[in-house]
């Protein structure tokens, strides 16, 4: 065990007690495994260059936890008693409790062997009641079938079984922490789980203040891919961790976020333009307004020189990375003096896009869209219009753009090469 482990339980127990057979199991066998696992997993790697140091802790084990029973005793939360969930703690079953357990140490457990041997639920009735369904009245087999049912929720593959939550600390960062206990297969009395503990940031004060060393936010998982035990009143210790391994999702150091806070502080009292754009974001759905231009390329640049465009758009926030939606706007190829020894009058349009964005990190991504571009010129052809292109965002809720944007009609088509700025319009 490593040195700097520190384990701090706290039991709450509130409600029933526990009525049936077998040895009540401490609430630290839990912890006793989760520290196993980190004990037994390779060192968990930083999710950025972050001087909070999250991994470092996590393998060092200075995590703090509570665990919280709610209404449940530990005994049948820990590691079993899964199937006298209606069976022992509620006396509205006038059927079930009268039936004889045979071989069996409890009817726990001769439950749960009739289940790890049945095909279905009639199979079921037969070797726990030791009945035909012809034998049963109406409340019996509603009784048998509620019993049942709860059990296949509970036992079959893939299937939650448990999901209490613990709470957790690490320095002065509380987490909100939920353990994810699935079985992956169950052979009366032999079990194999798959265990997943996730980890989430829920207060952090920072404290001392502006401490580098302190988590902000953070969001980290500890799990294993199985790990075996046995499922009976008469409980085993869980086995060793197969695969165990330790996830940073996220992290965020109190300097980071203060260091930002006070970037945004220095320019309210320096550039009110720039600070005024603090109080804008491209985090949600909203509007923004496009500016740009750039020269004509491709065959028709003899014929035209410059390209200017203005547009209003809307981006509805798919995911934390994705956005769709659509533009509007007005785009003007300026004619020129050609080679041939007359003057073009240009061409100007009205594109109508629909527009995706995807985020390759904080300030980069990509965009691209594709509609159909109205002419606004006498006599002028309408025609498809594309656009794709790199994005860089220097400030919240400003973004600078590069597109190559073309405009296909008739036989022919209109390219340019498009520099843009696009302001938020969403207040944060």
């Amino acid at each position: 065990m490593k040195a700097n482990r520190i384990i701090a339980l706290f039991t709450f127990l509130m409600g029933l007690s526990l009525q049936a057979q077998g040895p009540e199991l401490s609430a630290d066998s839990i912890v006793t495994f989760l520290f196993k696992m980190i004990d037994k997993a390779p060192p968990a790697i930083p999710n950025n260059a972050t001087s909070c140091n999250l991994a470092a802790k996590i393998n060092q084990e200075e995590i703090s936890l509570g665990f919280v029973m709610g209404m449940s005793p530990i005994g049948k939360m820990d590691y079993g008693l899964i199937a006298s969930d209606m069976l022992f703690n509620h006396h509205s079953y006038q059927y079930i409790g009268s039936y004889d357990r045979g071989e069996f140490d409890s009817l726990h457990d001769k439950s749960l062997s009739a289940y790890a041997e049945s095909n279905g639920f009639i199979a079921f009735v037969s070797n726990f009641a030791g009945k035909n369904m012809a034998d049963l009245n109406p409340e019996e087999e509603k009784e048998l079938r509620g019993h049942y049912d709860y059990m296949k929720r509970k036992l079959s593959n893939k299937a939650s079984l448990w999901d209490p939550f613990f709470s957790g600390k690490i320095g002065s960062c509380s987490f909100d922490t939920k353990l994810f206990r699935t079985v992956k297969e169950f052979k009366f009395p032999n079990v194999t789980f798959e265990y997943s503990i996730e980890f989430t940031s829920k207060e952090c004060p920072c404290i001392p203040e502006g401490d580098a060393t302190e988590i902000k936010n953070a969001f980290f998982t500890i799990s294993c891919t199985s790990v075996e035990s046995v499922l009976t009143d008469r409980q085993g210790p869980l086995g060793d961790p197969i695969n165990p391994r330790i996830d940073i999702i996220s992290e965020e150091c109190c300097s980071a976020k203060k260091e930002e806070e006070n970037y945004s502080a220095r320019n309210d009292a320096n550039d009110d333009i720039v600070a005024f754009a603090f109080d804008y974001d491209w985090a949600g759905d909203g509007f923004s307004i496009t500016v740009g231009g750039g020269p004509t390329i491709g065959d028709e640049s003899d014929f035209f020189g410059f390209s200017y465009s203005g547009d209003l758009g809307y981006l509805h926030k798919v995911s934390d990375r994705f956005q769709i939606g659509a533009t509007a706007g007005y785009t003007r190829y300026t004619g020129k003096e050609t080679d041939f020894g007359f003057e073009t009058e240009g061409e100007s349009f009205i594109p109508i896009k629909a527009k995706a964005s995807y985020g390759l990190s904080n300030a980069f991504g990509v965009e691209a869209g594709l509609g159909y571009a109205i002419s606004a010129s006498e006599g002028g052809d309408g025609g498809l219009i594309y656009s794709a292109g790199p994005f860089w965002r220097p400030l919240k809720a400003v973004l600078i753009a590069l597109n190559y944007v073309n405009i296909s009609f008739g036989e022919g088509s209109l390219g340019a090469l498009m520099l843009s700025g696009r302001f938020s319009l969403s207040k944060k």
